[in-house]
């Protein structure tokens, strides 16, 4: 076994990571080939400015994900995806 490298083994639980909108994102390519570098990532954008909103319960966690078109207050957002994990499962379903 490699250093830092678990051996492999079930997901112990979903981590949802969102940018800030109040944050310029800095260029695209420096975060790389995000998925293709980190095969755990379900879903990666990179080029948009958005937010999460989040509905948490003892049945389910699911992050609704959005982008806008620009940093105003009249920005239009539009859906990005939706990111489902049911209490016990081993897997995140990305829609």
């Amino acid at each position: 076994m490699r250093a830092g490298i678990a051996p492999a083994s079930p997901p112990v639980a979903p981590e949802i990571v969102t940018s800030a909108l109040a944050a310029r994102s800095p260029p695209a390519r420096r975060f790389g080939d995000a998925m293709g570098n980190n095969p755990h990532i379900r879903f990666s954008n990179t080029t948009q400015a958005g937010y999460t909103l989040l509905d948490i319960s003892r049945q389910h966690a699911i992050a609704h994900m959005y982008a806008v078109d620009r940093m105003r207050r009249q920005a239009t957002p539009h859906r990005l995806t939706r990111i489902v994990h049911e209490a016990g499962a081993e897997r995140l379903l990305v829609d």
